[in-house]
């Protein structure tokens, strides 16, 4: 399904991509992840919007009433570039 990374205190979930299209993604493993492992977090941290990971864990963190960030990495900049 993927693999965990632990440091300093927090952990990360990393799951495989089984299909891709330029920058999205699709990773079949987080519907097995959502249920059981974000009850366990007190923060969601959702890297990016290039993937369809970000909307089903927000959706997941809804239903649950967890806090969750979204971090769009730097999405806003190249946009601003391009308006000039």
């Amino acid at each position: 399904m993927g693999f965990e990374g632990h440091e300093d205190g927090v952990e990360a979930v990393y799951l495989h991509t089984r299909a891709r299209y330029r920058a999205l993604t699709w990773n079949p493993g987080v519907s097995g992840v959502l249920p059981w492992r974000l009850a366990s977090y007190d923060l969601i941290h959702i890297y990016g919007l290039y993937d369809l990971i970000g909307p089903q864990v927000a959706t997941a963190c809804r239903r649950l009433a967890r806090p969750y960030v979204v971090e769009p990495m730097g999405m806003f900049q190249p946009i601003v570039r391009n308006i000039g």
